[in-house]
């Protein structure tokens, strides 16, 4: 049985074809027109997804995970940031069916990407929590072999919670959200403020052995790091906590240092890296697609 499993960014749109196994065709990817709000989106999702079907006709189903609050029951976008202009609201399944007539499943990106790492990683773990540090800080949570969706589709947004009591302003109109202090841009910032001139986080690792004020920096950025998984161990205690995003390719600069930062609490962290880097939120929407479980969640 072949998938198609689409991963929604507000940079980029990604797509390919899985089956019960692996990925079995190469990777679509259009740029996300978000100059052109819902149109723009859901014409990437479209090219890239008739893309496949001309080179896989017989995919049977669409999975997408996107970023934003999803109601996975009815595919509907709850709540959606100005990384996604236009996208709250739009009822996703219904607007892709008007083109191509296949049933679409559709979920929170991390939900999707907690899935596919579990899957690829084939752990039969029955609790896992994921916390996705790039841009933004997302999560998901997967507990008794279900995902933790929350009543309001809000489950898993670590990112969101408050980290700092009237810390840094936060995009989501709060302040000292948890985002604000281990995502990449604001690794960003606290290298900015400290008079380093960097674009990306990456740049400011390198700089670690050779620079003492960034090597200052980088530890405080795991200390907020490590605290936030401590938080997360302490209130759901899951069995691993998965770090994924894009600052995660910088890990070798890092995450021993991590580790060592964890041993200073009263309880076990188990943490490790993400290995499916920008696959992971395609393989986890196909995966939704694979099991008949997609409202409970899948065993990976």
């Amino acid at each position: 049985m072949n998938v198609i499993g689409i991963d929604i960014g507000g940079t980029s749109i990604k797509g390919a074809v899985f089956n019960e196994h692996n990925r079995v065709s190469s990777i679509k990817s259009r740029s996300t027109e978000i100059s052109k709000g819902k149109e723009g989106i859901l014409k990437g999702v479209l090219e890239i997804a008739e893309e496949l079907l001309r080179d896989f006709p017989d995919a049977s189903e669409i999975g997408i995970g996107t970023a934003g609050r999803v109601n996975s029951d009815s595919g509907e976008i709850v709540y959606s940031t100005a990384n996604l202009p236009g996208w709250q609201g739009t009822n996703v399944p219904m607007e892709i069916q008007k083109v191509i007539p296949l049933p679409v499943k559709v979920d929170n990106d991390a939900n999707t990407a907690l899935i596919g790492e579990l899957w690829t990683q084939n752990k039969s773990y029955t609790s896992a929590v994921l916390l996705t540090l790039g841009t933004g800080v997302g999560g998901a949570a997967y507990l008794n072999g279900e995902l933790v969706r929350g009543h309001h589709w809000n489950g898993g947004e670590y990112g969101h919670s408050i980290f700092m009591p009237d810390g840094q302003q936060c995009n989501c109109g709060m302040k000292g959200c948890l985002e604000q202090y281990v995502s990449g841009n604001a690794l960003v910032r606290m290298a900015r403020q400290e008079g380093l001139s960097i674009m990306h986080g990456s740049e400011l690792f390198q700089l670690i052995k050779i620079d003492e004020k960034a090597a200052k920096i980088v530890q405080q950025y795991i200390e907020y790091i490590a605290l936030a998984l401590y938080n997360v161990q302490t209130t759901i205690d899951p069995e691993v906590i998965i770090i994924g995003g894009g600052v995660i390719d910088s890990k070798d600069s890092w995450w021993h240092e991590l580790v060592q930062s964890l041993l200073k609490f009263p309880v076990p962290v188990h943490v490790q890296p993400a290995v499916l880097g920008n696959e992971a939120g395609m393989a986890g929407a196909a995966r939704l697609c694979l099991h008949e479980t997609h409202r409970k969640g899948v065993t990976p």
